[in-house]
C-alpha cells in the first residue's frame, strides 16, 4: 500500500508542477498580449494626433523667419539640389540656422527629494 501511495504522490506532484507551469505560461502570454494591445492603442493615438496636426497645418500660413535674400558671397557658398513638386531641380545655397536656446537647467522639473537635516540643523 505504501508503494501505491508513493506512486500517486509522485503523479500528483507532476500534475501540480505541470499545472503551475501552465498557469505561469498563461500569465506570461496574457501580459505579452496586454503590452501589444497598449502599443497598438498608443500607435493609433499618435497616428490620429499626427493626422489632426497635419490637417491644422494645412490651413495655417507658414511664416518664413529665415532671410530669403541672396547673400553677396553666394558664388562661394555650398549648394544642394532641391527637387520641386513639379519634378524640376533647383540649386539653392546651404545656410546654417541659428540654434534655439534650450531651457536653462534651473527651470526644468525634477522630483522633490526628502530633506534630511544634518546634526547641526536639528532643533
Amino acid at each position: 500500500m505504501t508503494e501505491r501511495n508513493k506512486v500517486t504522490a509522485e503523479i500528483w506532484k507532476k500534475r501540480v508542477k505541470s499545472e503551475y507551469m501552465r498557469l505561469r505560461q498563461v500569465k506570461r502570454f496574457k501580459r505579452a498580449d496586454e503590452v501589444k494591445a497598449a502599443f497598438a492603442r498608443n500607435r493609433k493615438y499618435i497616428d490620429d494626433l499626427t493626422k489632426s496636426t497635419m490637417q491644422d497645418d494645412r490651413w495655417s500660413k507658414i511664416v518664413v523667419t529665415f532671410p530669403t535674400e541672396t547673400p553677396t558671397h553666394y558664388p562661394l557658398m555650398k549648394k544642394c539640389e532641391v527637387e520641386l513638386s513639379n519634378g524640376s531641380l533647383q540649386q539653392v545655397p546651404i545656410r546654417t540656422m541659428t540654434a534655439i536656446t534650450p531651457i536653462p537647467t534651473m527651470y526644468t522639473w525634477a522630483p522633490l527629494q526628502i530633506g534630511r537635516a544634518s546634526c547641526r540643523e536639528r532643533v
